[in-house]
């Protein structure tokens, strides 16, 4: 709804506004306030409220627009933070301070009583609840945990409800007893479903939803009492209903597919586990743990029972340790086809609260802290010693390296520092005074970035100063460093428009949600957004671009934004009217008062008349428009001008009507008359014209398939000329060992110079561990932009040789073989992980699908989408990873052929290369 109002000194109810500082003060000191768990705090768009800020110059360096009518934000706006299906739920996967920004309850209601909340809205309140165990964090619930709730009289019937991690069990059977309408004098149950036949009781009533485990969709059931005391549930006993679950398994006596063979039992290692709601994540890298076979070896003999350490400040008391062993036990136990880890899930979620929810995460990340949570409850350091380090000072390497291992190891000793670190070289070098700064590090996985030409490509649509030709579709090639400058050089090398008359937008809603200029960033545009580039007159002929919204009647903005070119400081109606005509006329045809006005039959279109409240000039000569001019607040097809009384007018009104608003239109500035068409106007920077149209004038006039159509050049549909080559796992070694110079951001202090020098770096392969763990950097993360490298990076599955990479004179045997690839399909923000893993029984590969398992192909490994990859040393050096002689596995059935152990032969014949 658009607010008829030039007077923003008040709301849409005529209360006044406190003045611009009072309200930048107010709310600048409102939001400095910390979280405290149990308070409220709400969810607002961030362009509002960035509108808002630079209407009371919240920010000291944009003041150009500051208290100017066209910057008036109008009413709260939460509609993009919405799913478009009604719901009023809000859009999933959207991140803080980007996609929305967090007010506490005060400042919230401030600005809800100043600027009042958009018509059919209700704010989007939150709780602050508290994560974490030892380092307690209170955190903001933006996403509510979703359940299905059903009665065990009618399991079929579910009804999704959301709730907070901090209501406990208590609540949801209160909620779920008056949902269902339980009789007040019979007691109830609360179970989890798992499967058909497998439930388990939830029956501490004071438990948090988040302690009981509970994830996204997970089954609830309420079970009431019968008439004689009896329950229509058996006691909980150890077949069908469990009353309690370690890891929540999932018990299955029934054969599972395995490719396209059988197995009559259920293979140890081969069991998938459960998505507890977007932990596909956690899952695939489990996976690639659980099939590591000397880590696997280790908690299925229990050995960390003996070493946890529980005492550790840096640990997390041994539960995750305890927590991990007894999941792998389960996956190893041959019961079952998949496992629910929630157990797991929970002990994560308590030390590590980023992962708290069922949101998407990064599986590398997760990976580093299960492999530094292991390591900090399984050290066997329990009182680290004080170590003063020393500088290199231009002692030979070996001794340096020897000399910072031991030092590392003195305060860090686990199964996890004996199978997964190593050491890496930096050498920084001072291009003031050549001071040479060598130290060694430990590292558990290297981090490759990936040798790639850091592109992407763009589709902007083309609108043509000329009307009458079809906006056409462009893509573009441009350095994901660029700026928009370079966008429009581009443009112009497709279209011959020059870069200098070509304004780039972005268009949501159908209004612009950014006019860029010239030097804004490239990362400033995300992949989803949709891009128009308007060809607009030379920069010398003085005209400028205002935007045009197109509004049908009280429906909102609902047509193609566009720009007329006019003097800001004086145009007229006449002049606005005839550049929308002329902008408009490829898809609005000529009207007649007969094609759409049902009413009397007249030539003259009534005079506008009207004032301003508490006397409030108009904009620019145009007359300013009242709360009662507001046509959304007319019925569909009543004229917006020159009725009374209810009664129709003796003439048909005009089609539309031309409107100063503000830049967010939901603030009207001023009325163009057409009773004055030579009159001089001036619009305001910011300001933006909306043609109001009558609804049937509209739909008369309106071609909307023509007006949304579009033409796509040979840029859109054309492949590459030349095929990118596979990127080589060894060209991502060379691009980490190569020498980098420091920005300013990064820059080293030198301990010569005494200051911060921009010096040069480089990383070396000191040495290795049995386990290596390769991390391909295919994502990149800004504020506001994510982009992922989906490019192939070849990698051997057998045979990888490290040697010429180290720098260690007396490094041992460095050739090793693959045992499990991290996978991530999609793109930024979603997308799906998988993992493949080596099954260290049969020797074959598996497809880990969260609980789904099934055979692979040796091919199949290697992808596009290889995230994190595992590879075991075959001549271990740490007694932890020498495993035992394997038994002979036993016979697998697999498309009708017996395989008994033939497979493994291969490895063993593979070329040793251990230089």
């Amino acid at each position: 709804m658009v607010v008829c109002s030039s007077n923003t000194s008040m709301n849409e109810g005529g209360i006044p506004l406190p003045s611009l500082q009072e309200q930048k003060n107010t709310i600048f000191k409102l939001c400095q306030l910390p979280l405290k768990t149990g308070e409220t705090w709400y969810l607002i768009d961030p362009v509002w409220f960035k509108q808002w800020k630079r209407y009371v110059g919240y920010d000291d360096r944009d003041s150009a627009l500051v208290g100017q009518p066209s910057s008036f934000p109008g009413p709260i706006d939460n509609s993009p933070l919405l799913k478009d299906d009604g719901s009023g739920e809000i859009r999933e996967q959207m991140l803080d301070s980007v996609d929305y920004e967090l007010l506490p309850e005060e400042a919230w209601t401030r600005l809800q009583q100043w600027y009042t909340l958009a018509a059919g809205q209700q704010p989007i309140a939150r709780k602050v609840i508290e994560t974490g165990v030892f380092m307690k964090q209170a955190k903001v619930e933006v996403y509510l945990l979703e359940l299905k709730l059903c009665e065990n009289s009618n399991l079929d019937h579910q009804i999704t409800k959301s709730f907070s991690k901090e209501d406990t069990i208590g609540h949801l059977e209160r909620t779920m007893r008056e949902l269902f309408g339980a009789r007040a004098d019979r007691d109830s149950r609360v179970w989890n479903r798992y499967t058909t036949n497998t439930y388990e009781q939830l029956a501490d009533r004071e438990a948090t939803i988040s302690s009981a485990g509970l994830y996204v969709g997970q089954i609830i059931v309420l079970e009431v009492q019968n008439e004689d005391g009896s329950w229509p549930r058996p006691r909980p006993s150890s077949s069908g209903v469990l009353g309690s679950l370690t890891n929540g398994s999932i018990v299955d006596k029934k054969s599972y597919s395995v490719g396209h063979g059988y197995i009559s039992s259920h293979q140890p290692g081969l069991c998938g586990l459960s998505n507890l709601g977007n932990t596909c994540f956690m899952s695939s890298v489990l996976q690639c743990l659980s099939n590591t076979p000397p880590l696997a070896l280790y908690f299925l003999e229990n050995r960390h029972l003996a070493e946890l350490n529980t005492e550790n400040p840096l640990g997390m008391r041994g539960e995750i340790a305890r927590a991990f062993g007894s999941l792998v036990q389960e996956m190893w136990s041959g019961r079952h086809q998949s496992t629910v880890p929630r157990t797991f899930k929970h002990q994560v979620s308590r030390f590590a609260p980023q992962f708290s929810g069922y949101q998407q995460h990064d599986s590398q990340e997760m990976l580093t802290f299960i492999l530094d949570a292991l390591h900090e409850d399984l050290n066997r350091i329990h009182k680290k010693p004080y170590i003063e380090l020393r500088d290199s000072g231009g002692r030979p390497d070996a001794e340096v390296a020897a000399e910072a291992w031991d030092n590392y190891r003195r305060r860090n000793t686990s199964v996890i520092v004996d199978m997964f670190y190593g050491l890496l070289k930096s050498t920084v070098v001072c291009p003031e005074c050549s001071k040479v700064s060598v130290t060694f590090d430990p590292h558990c996985m290297l981090q490759l970035p990936l040798p790639v030409k850091r592109e992407r490509t763009i589709e902007v649509r083309v609108v043509w100063a000329e009307s009458s030709r079809r906006p056409v579709l462009y893509k573009v090639t441009l350095p994901k460093q660029g700026s928009i400058q370079d966008l429009c050089r581009a443009l112009e090398r497709l279209t011959k428009v020059p870069h200098d008359c070509l304004v780039v937008v972005d268009v949501y809603h159908n209004k612009f949600h950014k006019i860029f200029t010239g030097a804004d960033s490239l990362k400033d545009i995300n992949d989803k957004d949709v891009i128009f580039a308007f060809e607009t007159p030379p920069p010398s002929s003085g005209l400028q671009p205002v935007p045009v919204y197109v509004r049908r009647g009280d429906v909102g903005v609902g047509g193609a934004p566009f720009f007329v070119c006019v003097r800001r400081d004086r145009t007229s109606y006449a002049e606005l009217s005839e550049k929308v005509s002329a902008a408009t006329a490829r898809y609005v045809r000529p009207l007649v008062p007969s094609d759409w006005w049902t009413g009397p039959e007249a030539a003259d279109v009534p005079t506008d008349s009207g004032a301003l409240p508490n006397g409030t000039a108009a904009v620019g000569g145009a007359e300013a428009a009242t709360p009662d001019d507001d046509p959304a607040e007319k019925p569909a097809d009543e004229p917006m001008e020159g009725a009374e009384g209810g009664e129709k007018p003796s003439a048909a009104p005009a089609p539309y009507q031309l409107q100063l608003v503000n830049s967010s239109a939901n603030t009207c500035l001023a009325r163009l008359s057409a009773d004055h068409p030579q009159r001089q106007v001036a619009v305001p920077p910011g300001a933006v014209i909306l043609v109001q149209w009558q609804p049937a004038a509209f739909a008369a006039a309106v071609d909307t398939l023509e007006m949304d159509a579009r033409d796509e050049h040979e840029s859109v549909n054309a492949r590459p000329s030349t095929r990118r080559p596979a990127i080589q796992l060894s060209d991502c070694i060379d691009l980490f060992t190569s020498t980098e110079k420091l920005g300013v951001n990064d820059a080293w202090y030198c301990p010569d110079c005494k200051k911060h020098q921009e010096a040069t770096k480089k990383f070396d392969l000191w040495s290795l561990p049995d386990v290596l763990i390769i991390h391909l950097k295919r994502f990149s993360y800004t504020r506001i932009f994510r982009d992922k490298i989906d490019a192939l990076v070849e990698f051997p599955t057998r045979g990888l040789n490290m040697g010429p990479h180290l720098l260690d004179p007396n490094r041992p045997c460095s050739t090793y073989d693959l045992i499990g690839v991290s996978n991530h399909y999609g793109g930024m923000g979603g997308g799906h992980y998988v993992a493949y893993c080596k099954n260290r029984d049969d020797n074959r590969w598996y497809y880990f699908d969260d609980s789904s398992v099934t055979e692979a192909s040796e091919d199949a490994v290697c992808t596009k989408a290889a995230y994190v990859l595992f590879y075991m040393r075959r001549e271990p050096q740490s007694a932890a990873c020498r495993l035992p002689l394997a038994p002979r596995p036993a016979t697998v059935v697999s498309n009708g052929r017996s395989s008994d152990s033939e497979d493994g032969s291969e490895e063993a014949e593979d070329d040793m290369d251990c230089s």
